[in-house]
């Protein structure tokens, strides 16, 4: 399967969430049930720490995830992965 360029392009915009959580989940694939839940969790564990913009960013991300179907989910997360690579946070 490959993404359609719309799905690419969304999925940039939300790459630093999607990668944030590959890099917590520790593997891929990431079914989409776990990767949503895993953002709803670190959305309830930073707002107190980092505010309304990280619960706004990844309830986006979140709303993304949730539009796509399950082999675009696990395709995204590979894609973003390779993608964020080579960065380091």
């Amino acid at each position: 399967m490959s993404l359609s360029l719309e799905i690419i392009q969304e999925s940039e915009t939300h790459g630093i969430e999607i990668n944030e959580m590959i890099r917590l989940v520790g593997s891929l694939p990431i079914r989409k049930k776990k990767l949503v839940f895993s953002m709803q969790n670190y959305i309830k564990e930073m707002a107190e720490f980092e505010g309304a913009n990280v619960e706004n960013d990844y309830q986006n991300a979140i709303n993304f995830i949730q539009q796509l179907e399950e082999d675009e989910v696990e395709e995204v997360c590979r894609y973003i992965a390779d993608l964020y690579k080579d960065v380091e946070l």
